[in-house]
């Protein structure tokens, strides 16, 4: 399996692991981020009862204790072809682990304690039905989004990033958002090597979510960059992987608990939008600022806080605040204001000054304003022209944007390996890096390139005392 493949799968961090014995209460006692989070607090509002969580990826293994009741049965997209599954096809256990990290029932504190134990679990397999070569196919992540939105999924998690980006992945995300869902997905575990970062992440409205350490500083693995939206724990999690409890470290970890925290939000305030449970989650997070601004590229708006966000008032925005307005276009027309009517003009236009003298010296001034528009826009379009081979560009394709950088197996940025592609002529297998609403570059409505030109690549082979947990008769 190849480097980049297992940077998806997680496989690299099974080897940091340091095995603890099953469904023990040391497995509890490892959750340290439950009293950080003071998560009794939250769950004494709700504990995620009525909200669906959708883990698209490799797969759960329905039949782990710690998930078992809460697990839908799973669907496997990874032919293209909707049929039932089962079984967690990750060597990591990638979605099992991510599946009860938002809805785990702790196994009366023998197990792992989710984010949100009430929320319910669709498990929505795209990954190759082999361990050994469980290469995900973004087309089939989109299917399997496509599917979560219309089966009532208030919040989509994909754990594991897809290598690269394509335009049904984009579309399908885009669709999740439309049906008022919330999109989570992880930064990658790229912080030490190439730093990169692919889809969803590197697409418009997603929770983007970084990893932190004990003391909520950036993980040295975590990805980072423009698109992160949250910071959340990452380090030395005990999560099943392998078959077994360990103790592991990985950003689609903190993705998951991200997830959970939305579905707490959901499930508290079941008739507000995807937007206003984003902006609260990124307008409490800890170490935000009052601005409610992205603070660095390292956590985004900050670490994630779940009893802020339940505490937080209903937004009077219902719009994703990940997703910029629609600015006008520049030139369109515009509506010209109403004419202002007076008393004793019979309901005419009242008459100003400047308008009962002669229109010529106001012609002529438009006329050579209209002129000098032209004639600049000319220029411009020659040398853009002379400067692209007559191929795509600003003005022909708006969608096109010239320098971007492209690199096989997708991710964001200028790092090692990565090659600025020819205008209009694009590498046969590349990712293009989607900007997010929160990079210099964003376009609103710049979306991917088709999948007809991406070819997928190919196969490879601090513990804290009375660890908090929910009450059996809290809701």
């Amino acid at each position: 399996m190849g480097v980049a493949v297992c940077n998806v799968l997680g496989v690299a961090e099974a080897a940091q692991a340091a095995d603890i014995a099953a469904a023990s209460p040391a497995t509890r006692a490892q959750q340290w981020y439950l009293n950080r989070f003071d998560m009794n607090t939250a769950w004494k509002t709700t504990r995620g009862g009525g909200v669906t969580v959708a883990i698209v990826g490799s797969g759960v293994d329905v039949g782990q204790a710690d998930i078992s009741g809460a697990s839908q049965p799973q669907i496997d997209f990874s032919t293209g072809t909707p049929k039932p599954a089962q079984g967690d096809v990750s060597s990591s256990n990638d979605g099992t682990a991510a599946a009860i990290l938002v809805a785990g029932s702790g196994l009366d504190s023998s197990g792992i304690q989710g984010i949100a134990p009430k929320a319910k679990v669709l498990p929505l397999r795209y990954y190759a039905n082999d361990k050994a070569t469980a290469t995900p196919t973004p087309a089939y992540a989109a299917l399997a989004i496509r599917y979560a939105a219309d089966h009532g999924a208030r919040v989509i998690l994909m754990p594991s990033p897809a290598p690269y980006d394509t335009a049904s992945l984009s579309d399908a995300v885009q669709y999740a958002l439309g049906k008022n869902a919330v999109v989570v997905t992880s930064a990658s575990n790229n912080g030490r090597t190439s730093n990169q970062m692919t889809a969803p992440c590197t697409i418009r409205g997603t929770i983007c979510v970084s990893g932190t350490t004990r003391d909520g500083t950036v993980w040295p693995d975590s990805s980072t960059g423009p698109a992160i939206t949250l910071g959340a724990p990452a380090q030395d999690l005990p999560v099943w992987s392998q078959d077994k409890y360990g103790i592991h470290s990985s950003t689609h970890y903190s993705a998951a608990l991200v997830a959970g925290e939305a579905a707490l939000v959901f499930s508290a305030h079941p008739t507000w939008t995807a937007g206003q449970v984003i902006s609260v989650m990124i307008d409490t997070a800890t170490g935000g600022n009052a601005a409610h601004t992205t603070v660095n590229d390292k956590v985004g708006y900050g670490v994630m806080n779940p009893v802020g966000a339940l505490a937080a008032p209903q937004p009077t925005s219902t719009a994703n605040p990940l997703v910029p307005a629609a600015t006008p276009t520049a030139g369109a027309p515009t509506a010209a204001p109403s004419p202002r009517t007076s008393a004793g003009t019979g309901g005419q236009a009242a008459s100003s000054p400047a308008s009962s003298g002669s229109s010529l010296p106001w012609l002529l001034i438009g006329v050579g304003a209209a002129v000098v528009i032209l004639g600049g826009a000319l220029v411009v379009m020659l040398l853009m022209r002379s400067r692209s081979g007559g191929g795509r560009n600003y003005l022909s394709d708006p969608g096109y944007q010239a320098g971007q950088y492209y690199h096989d197996g997708g991710g964001y940025g200028s790092g090692t390996g990565w090659s600025q592609a020819e205008p209009g002529n694009p590498p046969d297998n590349f990712s293009r890096p989607l900007p997010g609403p929160q990079q210099p570059g964003y376009t609103p409505g710049y979306t991917s390139v088709p999948d007809s030109w991406l070819q997928p690549p190919p196969d490879a082979a601090d513990q804290e005392a009375t660890p908090q947990q929910p009450d059996d008769d809290e809701g």
